[in-house]
């Protein structure tokens, strides 16, 4: 694939102005694409220019690549530290719902006994209050 220049950055390698550029194609001798031209475009209409020693172009694509690959990582994902805050949190909330369904089934075991205990015989009255009283409390 080619390495697209903007037109500022090829009239500076090549030593001229902008504006020659933007005439040269106009007159159909260098073909741009959204304001971009091509290394070898470039080459072909100035064929004396020395456009090998474009470390600083190459430099500046690492540097800008980098920080694009920053960017996108920062906004993506967290940083290290809140990672480990919410995989804390994540850990208290699950044990605090593991023991929660502990203490559920546990009553509802306890519960199932009861039940099963209330008809052998015959039940008071109160004792169906009784039960749900002593419900709310365990569940509570």
């Amino acid at each position: 694939m080619s390495q697209l220049l903007t037109l500022t950055r090829a009239a500076r390698l090549v030593g001229v102005g902008r504006g020659a550029l933007q005439s040269k194609i106009r007159d159909g001798d260098l073909v741009a694409f959204e304001g971009m031209v091509a290394v070898e475009d470039l080459q072909r209409a100035y064929p004396e220019a020395k456009l090998q020693d474009d470390t600083g172009l190459e430099r500046f694509e690492r540097i800008k690549d980098a920080a694009f690959t920053r960017r996108v990582r920062e906004r993506v994902l967290p940083g290290a530290d809140v990672l480990i805050a919410r995989l804390s949190e994540m850990s208290r909330e699950l044990a605090l719902a593991q023991a929660r369904s502990d203490a559920y089934g546990a009553t509802l075991e306890q519960l199932r006994r009861k039940l099963g205990t209330l008809g052998d015989g015959p039940a008071p009255p109160d004792s169906t209050a009784a039960l749900l009283a002593w419900l709310e409390q365990r569940l509570a």
